[in-house]
């Protein structure tokens, strides 16, 4: 197989995003082995792993602006991007640039070529890809430290190939059955996967019936734990840990506070000489987390947020309780993908008035996947801009609609947004 020809930036992300979605095996092998021929990058940094049902985006984004702030060069690899692809591969907060992409894209192409040669049967996934251009960029940038979001579970992950300083479980919940499940103990037990050998585990929100799995992980491995309601906690806008309090946290729902906190408790266990407590809370309450209760229009309100799952639309409907509470003036746009209990999610969100609608990706829930259903304040929206559009002209200036469902499709709501 030949070495291709040089890449502009376009070419090198739709060759990314023209490899196979799925590996026909959750094995390892195949990411090791061009991590290898490329001297093993992700040994080269230090790393902090982050998996959890809900939360884990958010909790990266604080403790890299927290480690950034204490003058720390700080990789930040994330999922999925919401307006540009270099979003999932950032250094300092801020994404690498076009030149960079390219660079790195053209270092692993012919590594690819080269293994193909040698092994006709060999197959590299997008995720797989962008998992070994995440690990290069950082170590090619000698960062201080990498914070590296799990794609999905954790154990069989492909970014688990690392042993961090320092993992973090930020949520359990039931969600991609199909692929950790059924039972939110196999949940668990693929989860526990990125806790390592004497290395700490900064534990957030996780039910109690579950529990026991992450013990014995943690004993078998001698890892330190840090649990929230334990050694940390959160409760009106306080944050206390064991050695510090911090007051005054702004966040906009209690679910943001929670990833604040897991943030400060592993940001606590990295760096020796710390800000402030009130410099802490200044650089957290800065923070503006893509999609997440995300203010796109004001008066009448328009909030974009993430919430794709049951646990997520549960803290959204926690949101809506606080911020705004008469639900005769909100309405919920969404788009869901099949894989997810959308029939749970609507029974959530029975009481709102729920325009549901799809979007161009292959996983995407279809008008036909929804016609079963019998939710009397469900409509199907073929065409959400339009919708959108045409809301805003009815709207009066104390409704509020709320996009959410999938991060895809915020992606899609907040480029319109931007375009207008």
């Amino acid at each position: 197989m030949a070495t291709p020809h040089k890449l502009t930036a376009d070419q090198a992300v739709s060759f990314i995003h023209n490899l196979p979605k799925m590996q026909r095996t959750n094995s390892l092998k195949n990411i090791k082995l061009v991590l290898d021929q490329l001297e093993n990058p992700q040994n080269k940094v230090k790393t902090i792993h982050v998996t959890g049902t809900n939360g884990k985006g958010s909790t990266c984004y604080y403790l890299s602006h927290l480690l950034t702030a204490t003058n720390q060069k700080v990789g930040l690899f994330i999922s999925p991007f919401i307006i540009q692809f270099n979003e999932r591969i950032q250094i300092n907060n801020q994404p690498i640039s076009n030149k960079e992409l390219v660079e790195l894209v053209e270092i692993i192409r012919p590594v690819l070529a080269r293994i193909s040669d040698q092994q006709p049967e060999f197959v590299i996934t997008e995720f797989e890809f962008v998992t070994v251009l995440g690990y290069l960029a950082f170590a090619k940038n000698q960062v201080d430290y990498a914070i590296i979001e799990v794609g999905i579970g954790g154990e069989h992950d492909k970014t688990n190939v690392i042993t961090p300083e320092l993992s973090i479980i930020t949520s359990i919940g039931m969600d991609h059955q199909a692929l950790i499940g059924p039972t939110l103990a196999d949940i668990t037990t693929e989860k526990v996967g990125i806790i390592k050998s004497t290395r700490p585990v900064v534990i957030g929100h996780v039910p109690k019936v579950i529990r026991p799995i992450i013990q014995k992980r943690i004993r078998e491995q001698h890892a330190d734990s840090y649990w929230l309601n334990q050694q940390f906690n959160v409760a009106q806008q306080v944050i206390k840990t064991q050695h510090q309090v911090y007051s005054n946290i702004k966040s906009v729902a209690n679910v943001e506070q929670i990833d604040m906190a897991i943030a400060i408790q592993a940001y606590e266990l990295l760096v020796a000489k710390l800000l402030t407590p009130k410099e802490v809370v200044e650089v957290l309450n800065s923070v503006q987390i893509p999609a997440r209760y995300q203010l796109v229009h004001k008066g009448p309100d328009i909030i974009v947020d993430g919430a794709h799952n049951v646990a997520a639309v549960k803290e959204l409907k926690k949101y809506l309780a606080s911020h705004y509470p008469d639900k005769t003036k909100v309405t919920i746009l969404t788009a869901i993908m099949k894989d997810k209990d959308y029939r749970g999610i609507f029974n959530l969100l029975a009481d709102y008035k729920i325009k549901v609608t799809t979007i161009d990706n292959p996983r995407a829930a279809k008008q036909t996947d929804f016609a079963q259903l019998d939710f009397k304040n469900l409509t199907y929206i073929e065409d959400y801009v339009a919708y959108i559009k045409q809301w805003l002209q009815q709207a009066r200036p104390t409704d509020t609609l709320i996009i959410c469902g999938s991060f895809y499709f915020a992606s899609e709501v907040i480029k319109f947004f931007n375009k207008n």
